[in-house]
């Protein structure tokens, strides 16, 4: 598993309140001091997009259930998740396929069809934007 040095560790502020919150905490930190927290959140979406398409499929869901179902999903565009217009366009017998219940097949393309005609503005920079953005996602 990889480590980082102390030195260059961001988390140490965390795992501080964590000791002084539980006591089993502090014993599972003091068990592995220097373990990389990052590193499981490797292959976790980094964009809007995949982060809603992730966020939908994990409903209910395992991690491991979420991966597979995510790389099926990607499996259906050579190993990346499909761009909302590439979903759009996507036999909708495919998404079930997969392993997509029917629920989660229309929760992805309506925010597909969102993204892809402007509705949800990925780059919502303003904290009105994100409001707006919020509220949108709530609609779906």
């Amino acid at each position: 598993m990889k480590t980082v040095p102390l030195s260059a560790d961001r988390w140490a502020p965390a795992r501080a309140a964590l000791r002084t919150a539980d006591p089993r905490m502090a014993d599972l930190i003091a068990a592995d001091p220097t373990l990389d927290r990052d590193i499981g959140l490797d292959g976790w979406p980094t964009d809007l997009w995949d982060a809603l398409v992730f966020n939908v499929v994990e409903q209910q869901l395992s991690v491991a259930a979420t991966r597979a179902i995510v790389g099926r999903l990607e499996g259906l565009q050579d190993g990346r998740l499909p761009t909302p217009g590439e979903l759009l366009a996507t036999d909708g017998g495919a998404l079930p396929w997969i392993g997509l219940s029917r629920a989660k097949a229309a929760y992805l393309r309506d925010l597909a069809e969102r993204l892809f005609d402007g509705r949800l503005d990925p780059d919502a920079a303003t904290e009105s934007r994100r409001r707006n953005a919020r509220t949108e996602l709530m609609q779906v």
